[in-house]
């Protein structure tokens, strides 16, 4: 019966899913709205009537609340838990200032596991907003999108170096009581999920913080303790997981986006909407050419390590949405090598208006009860074949939405990949973090994830995704370790590898050329973040 259930919650998701990014003809808003409603209605009820019926699910569903002793507990004795909220600050009226005032402040609470909970006070969020934002324009080419908040006054600090901007707004505010730790766990929230906390700044001149400590990001902070790491941290948990009853690696690249992934019983609504629209929006994906000899090195890597491990393969039109749902939760690694899909900026999220954003939907009209909200585990996903043909309801659409991810049963999983773009992003909403894909593979039960802050080359991808897997397979490295070290490597190596044609021969972006010590700068290493379980 909870079997049974299950897969009526998972196909009523797909549907909301694909009925929310399909595009709407003119006259049918109104009926679209209610269709929305409608959905969104059965899902929540289909959740409901799962939880009655299941004990695992309500135990899911309790355990999302956890104290602070949890944590504690959960944490080894060598991390140190950094969790971010960002909360409006309240200022009561002086004598000289009548008027109260709600400004958006950010605080750091910091967990370890045999000390006090801290909270530091780290102050208002819009020069921290500013200083990421440009750092982003810095470092990430062609990040237009994230333009300054013009109603904010700019100071003479905004002026200053974004990177030591940044270290000086919130790192050296806790850098005394991280002292001793050599691992740092970051749960973000809103702004801070956009920078790459390995590229800030370090002590020295020209240094990164990649190079001083190891930085892993937690999604979800009471996931923890589901983790097992109340026991001394280290290499010996990666050299124990390889006694497992058996290797398996998915790998899914190449993808033709322009496929016809194959059409069940469509709906009206959608189904002469253009050529690739969501959501009203016509978006294309060009093809990633470089995932087939990414796929290729991968490939290699894992058959040379795991000579009797089981390898499967999902490329071009054989990529679709329906064959991912159906392998993924049979493998220990997967990696994907395509396009990350996060909707227009038209389409709000529900937590979003929550928080007081505009009330307002895709086209100006409201949806989901009146408010101009959608899920947020529909907002973000994986691009897949046939992406790029219309949306319609009952059809597989190319894109599996964090919603969809999150109700898989991905426990077996121990590391999902995501080498594409900008898979580290997603809706905020207050302390809840990052709804994104980084937080919904969690949810499903995978362990860690790495995933990408934003657009890289295929060069610079396939070269650290090599590195890091030969860390991680053949050297016997912790997953964060595997990484940074794969990280340092690009940094410090890279250029040479590139300037000297040998390698896999890097080709550098004309604004982020190597320095003068032929270091490479973040926009090439630092993109890939680890979540969840670092070890």
């Amino acid at each position: 019966e909870a079997a049974r259930l299950f897969d009526g919650l998972t196909r009523k998701s797909q549907d909301l899913a694909n009925l929310s990014l399909g595009s709407v003809e003119p006259g049918h808003e109104e009926e679209h709205r209610r269709r929305l409603a409608l959905l969104s209605d059965e899902v929540e009820q289909a959740e409901r009537s799962l939880a009655a019926a299941s004990r695992e699910f309500r135990r899911d569903l309790d355990g999302q609340t956890r104290t602070p002793a949890d944590l504690q507990k959960a944490l080894p004795a060598n991390a140190v838990l950094v969790d971010f909220v960002e909360y409006k600050h309240f200022t009561p009226p002086t004598e000289k200032v009548k008027l109260r005032r709600w400004e958006p402040h950010l605080a750091a609470f910091l967990v370890r596991r045999e000390k006090p909970l801290e909270q530091v006070e780290l102050g208002p969020v819009a020069p921290i907003e500013r200083a990421i934002q440009s750092w982003r324009r810095k470092f990430v080419p062609l990040a237009t999108d994230e333009l300054p908040d013009l109603s904010v006054p700019r100071t003479a600090d905004d002026d200053q170096d974004p990177g030591r901007r940044l270290r000086e707004l919130i790192w050296d505010k806790l850098q005394s009581r991280l002292t001793g730790a050599p691992v740092v766990l970051i749960s973000p929230d809103r702004a801070t999920a956009r920078f790459p906390w390995p590229a800030m700044p370090g002590k020295e001149p020209g240094t990164y913080l990649v190079e001083e400590t190891a930085v892993a990001v937690v999604p979800i902070p009471r996931l923890l303790a589901e983790l097992g790491h109340d026991k001394p941290a280290g290499a010996g948990a990666s050299a124990a997981k390889d006694s497992a009853p058996e290797q398996s690696l998915l790998l899914v690249g190449d993808v033709n986006y322009d496929a016809n992934p194959g059409r069940a019983s469509a709906g009206t609504i959608a189904q002469s909407a253009p050529r690739g629209t969501r959501a009203g929006q016509l978006l294309h994906w060009p093809p990633l050419d470089g995932t087939r000899t990414e796929m290729a090195t991968i490939a290699d890597s894992f058959e040379q390590q795991f000579p009797d491990g089981r390898l499967d393969k999902l490329r071009g039109d054989r990529a679709t949405k329906a064959a991912l749902i159906g392998k993924i939760s049979d493998h220990r690694y997967v990696h994907l090598a395509t396009h990350g899909f996060f909707a227009p900026k038209e389409l709000k999220s529900a937590l979003g208006v929550a928080m007081g954003a505009e009330n307002r939907g895709a086209g100006g009209a409201t949806s989901l009860r009146d408010v101009a909200g959608y899920p947020p585990g529909l907002l973000s996903g994986v691009v897949l074949a046939g992406a790029n043909r219309p949306a319609a309801e009952g059809n597989d659409d190319g894109i599996l939405t964090a919603l969809e991810v999150s109700q898989l049963d991905l426990r077996r999983v121990d590391l999902a990949t995501l080498s594409a773009c900008e898979t580290g992003l997603g809706e905020s909403a207050g302390g809840e973090g990052v709804l994104g894909l980084q937080r919904a593979l969690q949810i499903a039960g995978a362990k860690s994830v790495v995933a990408t802050l934003w657009r890289i080359s295929d060069d610079a991808s396939r070269a650290l995704m090599s590195d890091f897997y030969d860390n991680l397979w053949n050297r016997k490295m912790t997953k964060l370790e595997a990484l940074r070290q794969a990280q340092l490597k690009m940094l410090r190596t890279g250029a040479n590898r590139g300037l000297a044609g040998v390698s896999r021969g890097l080709k550098f972006a004309n604004d982020q050329p190597p320095d003068s010590n032929h270091r490479l700068p973040p926009y090439y290493w630092a993109p890939f973040v680890l979540s969840g379980d670092w070890q």
